[in-house]
């Protein structure tokens, strides 16, 4: 029960449900800004070329515009992410072809999920009272993929994930028809 509740399994049964608030997940948009603060492609050619010279002239003086763009490189990240849309729906990033239900979405997407662990007591599974918010991220980065009714996707190596969709995939282990409870 707690492999199932709240995973990506889940999710896309949710999803191909059009069920996805009911069941308790959030999804917002997130996106992309180039970070200023991260080096310009011309700093990060100037870096390499100055590696390069540095490997065969052996030690050196490293200017201090050196110092900087490589400093700036191992600390900050090419991009910020923000939330731009709270709550979407199935619709904005879903689409239905002949039948078939696809995720379809230009943008990251955070899901949340506040999830109640269930434990075995005296022999009967009791739901906590206190439920931890669990955030991942799928990244479609522009891709198509098909939502099939197990909760399974088309491509599932191509659709990217991070936070709580990557830990114990052990909802992958559950047969095809596990409902919440068996």
């Amino acid at each position: 029960m707690n492999a199932y509740d709240g995973s990506q399994v889940h999710f896309f049964r949710s999803v191909f449900a059009n069920k996805v608030a009911d069941e308790g997940f959030i999804v917002n948009q997130i996106t992309k800004f180039p970070n200023s603060k991260y080096p310009t492609e011309e700093e990060l050619q100037r870096l390499k070329d100055f590696a390069e010279m540095f490997k065969s002239k052996g030690t050196m003086n490293v200017p201090d515009d050196i110092l900087d763009i490589g400093n700036r490189k191992r600390n900050e990240q090419p991009y910020k992410i923000a939330i731009t849309k709270t709550q979407i729906s199935e619709t904005d990033y879903t689409k239905k072809t002949d039948n078939k239900l696809y995720l379809d979405y230009d943008h990251m997407m955070q899901i949340n999920f506040k999830k109640y662990f269930y434990e075995l007591k005296k022999g009967q599974f009791v739901k906590a009272t206190i439920p931890i918010i669990q955030t991942s991220f799928l990244h479609p980065e522009n891709d198509t993929f098909e939502i099939y009714p197990n909760g399974n996707t088309s491509n599932p190596g191509m659709l990217t994930n991070q936070g709580e969709f990557t830990k114990n995939k052990i909802e992958f282990l559950l047969p095809l028809d596990y409902e919440l409870g068996d």
